[in-house]
């Protein structure tokens, strides 16, 4: 709750300090409105997805370090590219198929 009313609190800030700003206007206060909402809600989404990713780390106890490997790069960009779509693997798929299949 204290996230949302920070977000509305900066978004109502930088509406304030843009229209201070503003020398000829191109869009409606409400455009201009819809837009930094929009940009907000895009930034607040991305800090609870990167919060989630960094909650997984360490309720699985994986090495803060695998972050910087390549590897792990690489699959956030497949599953960024990907999409929703994409399912998780199950237990067997990963134990079985693919890590075994590997040696």
């Amino acid at each position: 709750m204290w996230d949302t009313l920070w977000v509305i609190q900066k978004v109502l800030e930088k509406y304030q300090m843009k229209k201070r700003l503003r020398t000829h206007q191109l869009f409606s206060k409400e455009e201009e409105l819809k837009v930094l909402l929009m940009s907000f809600s895009r930034r607040m989404i991305k800090r609870m997805h990167v919060k989630e990713i960094a909650q997984f780390f360490y309720n699985s106890v994986i090495p803060f370090n695998v972050a910087k490997s390549e590897e792990f790069k690489r699959m956030v960009e497949l599953i960024g590219r990907h999409g929703a779509e994409l399912k998780p693997l199950s237990y067997h798929e990963t134990r079985v198929k693919y890590f075994e299949a590997r040696g």
